[in-house]
């Protein structure tokens, strides 16, 4: 038989026609940049990024990823799992690709417009006309004070039920699909259960009322995340009920000033911020905004419009509270991946706040989800973020957070290693993952605007539970569990030094820590675990701690999202139990873990 072959006019034709597709998808850039290189290069990318989101690839993606998934979880969990939320990071993981900005640092695209601002160059112009530090220590009237009540991560679960499972195959229990508990030590209670579960809404009706009517605070600091952690369920239309539901009672019973902030599981799907396509997620900022429209002056309700940030002076005072938007720092929000150094334009909104605020000579309150020196903090954004608050610490009286579910801190340092600013983890007031029902009361100077002292209150589970009334009370008061005279910087320095050589105190840090937890303890009989906990006072940033571990940057992030919670709680890598820590994290892998405590350090 005679075989047909292509000659040099087919081949021709072929080449042609494809240059004439990709030109189809890079015509503008011919156009704008002039060249036909250019143009191809641009091409190529679009149509990459055309097959790659397409159906079909999309779903031989997800097919595999629910067969990792159901090694450690069930079918029906991986499946509703899977095509709700890796369906959508999977598309943004390309949808994050500039083709433009990626031709034009290949340089088959010559558009002088585009400008690569180096983190040094960002820094060093930050930082050239730092004044001298000020310490202010001791500078306070106990009797001239603010005292005003932050509270984070609440994570209202609306379909927990008392009676139900608090053990089971999904990532969180004590609800409808957990199953009615056969045994007594198994029945979620009616207040909730310190372990693998969320809160139920009489709890949160609890503290709202004890914050209201008991504790009395001159202002609030709302920092976050009111979603359940049942993400893969979650809707659109169910998304904001308990932000909205939290908001209307403060609104309807609470007469002092709330200063609001979204959380990563405000997004939809959780930790997703598509900055490029508004009409995608814009709703998040608007409805919010519009809900929160009572606590917001003009110019702070048009810049969250725009920034999903905003300031203002609480009134009557000079202190200015910064409220950040938590999707521009989270490496975990994928469309963040194409601007990792300042999507929205938010950095150079803050320092202009900042830079504002001093020569004003108002104090400031910084305010956000996440913290810098904790993953998923971005740390190409938290090194300008933190130059920022180096360069204003003077003003800067203190940094709030929340995210972890933990009770600590962190101390910002100066590029010369000297510490300038304290960043104040709050703890949560959900119970997951294995923490105490929690919220905090700070004490502030009215003079000097100094951070002089906080007190840290819980709900007692067992007594609550058992008498079927709340017992709220005081865990502890910092300056005199520490015995130290505020919450300075000095102090906390001093703190950190007694926490190395001190082992009783130590022990007595990590249970507060782990808001009087099972964690605590657990951490403490194990030293080799030690060194991830006490590198948090010497880090900045993600990159900082992987310094301070001696490990990599790949294996800190995992180590500190994989191990944070889930090797303190249970060896899950052993026991098969599904946990989560990396609170949108969908199943866990034990290598990355294992690998990187067997290489850290015994002591820090």
């Amino acid at each position: 038989s005679t075989q047909s072959t292509w000659g040099y006019m087919e081949y021709k034709s072929v080449i042609i026609l494809g240059m004439l597709l990709l030109l189809s998808y890079g015509k503008e850039e011919a156009t704008e940049s002039g060249g036909l290189m250019c143009a191809l290069c641009v091409g190529m990318i679009e149509m990459f990024k055309k097959v790659m989101t397409s159906d079909f690839v999309t779903n031989i993606y997800l097919y595999f990823e629910k067969q990792v998934c159901m090694q450690t979880h069930t079918q029906k969990y991986c499946e509703e799992s899977a095509f709700f939320v890796e369906q959508y990071k999977y598309k943004a993981r390309f949808s994050v690709f500039n083709s433009h900005e990626i031709c034009t640092k290949q340089w088959m695209c010559f558009d002088y417009h585009y400008v690569v601002d180096k983190n040094s160059d960002y820094i060093n112009r930050v930082l050239k006309d730092t004044p001298p530090f000020i310490n202010y220590e001791g500078q306070h009237d106990p009797l001239h004070q603010f005292r005003f009540l932050v509270v984070a991560d609440i994570h209202i679960d609306y379909a927990y039920r008392e009676g139900y499972n608090v053990t089971c195959s999904n990532n969180i229990c004590c609800r409808l699909d957990s199953g009615v508990a056969t045994k007594e030590q198994d029945k979620a209670g009616l207040f909730g259960h310190i372990g693998k579960c969320d809160i139920p809404l009489v709890t949160v009706r609890s503290f709202l009322d004890y914050a209201v009517n008991v504790a009395k605070p001159d202002f609030i600091l709302y920092l976050g995340d009111n979603p359940a952690h049942n993400t893969w369920q979650q809707d659109a239309k169910e998304h904001f009920r308990g932000l909205r539901e939290f908001s209307e009672y403060l609104k309807a019973n609470y007469t002092g000033k709330v200063y609001p902030l979204l959380g990563n599981h405000e997004g939809f799907p959780c930790d997703q911020f598509d900055f490029e396509n508004k009409d995608r997620h814009n709703w998040i900022i608007k409805d919010s905004a519009d809900i929160w429209r009572k606590w917001l002056t003009d110019e702070a309700y048009h810049d969250y419009l725009k920034y999903g940030s905003y300031s203002q002076l609480q009134p009557g005072t000079k202190l200015r509270i910064v409220a950040l938007n938590p999707f521009v720092s989270l490496s975990d929000n994928q469309y963040a991946w194409g601007n990792q150094t300042d999507p929205l334009g938010v950095l150079g909104w803050l320092e202009n706040v900042l830079s504002k605020s001093e020569s004003a000579q108002e104090a400031v309150l910084l305010i956000g989800h996440l913290p810098p020196f904790h993953p998923p903090f971005n740390p190409y954004w938290g090194v300008r973020y933190t130059a920022l608050i180096e360069r204003y610490a003077n003003i800067i009286r203190g940094q709030m957070y929340g995210h972890v579910h933990e009770d600590y801190f962190g101390i910002i340092r100066g590029r010369a290693g000297n510490a300038v600013n304290i960043g104040f983890v709050n703890p949560s007031l959900t119970t997951f993952v294995n923490m105490g029902v929690s919220f905090r009361i700070y004490e502030m100077d009215k003079s000097t605007y100094e951070l002089v002292d906080y007190e840290t209150y819980r709900l007692n589970m067992t007594s609550s539970n058992k008498n079927r009334v709340p017992h709220w009370y005081m865990s502890y008061r910092f300056t005199k569990f520490y015995d130290l005279p505020s919450l300075s910087v000095r102090s906390h320095e001093i703190l950190v030094a007694r926490l190395k050589t001190d082992h009783d105190l130590w022990r007595k840090h990590l249970h507060m820590r782990f808001q009087e937890g099972p964690s605590g303890e657990y951490v403490y009989k194990r030293p080799q675990l030690w060194p991830i906990y006490m590198c948090d006072y010497a880090a900045n940033t993600i990159t900082d701690m992987a310094k301070c571990l001696n490990v990599t940057m790949t294996d800190t992030v995992a180590c500190l999202t994989y191990g944070w919670k889930i090797l303190p709680v249970c060896n899950v890598w052993e026991r098969k139990i599904p946990a989560q820590s990396s609170s949108c994290l969908l199943y866990t892998s034990p290598s990355p873990r294992d690998a990187t405590l067997s290489r850290m350090p015994s002591s820090a």
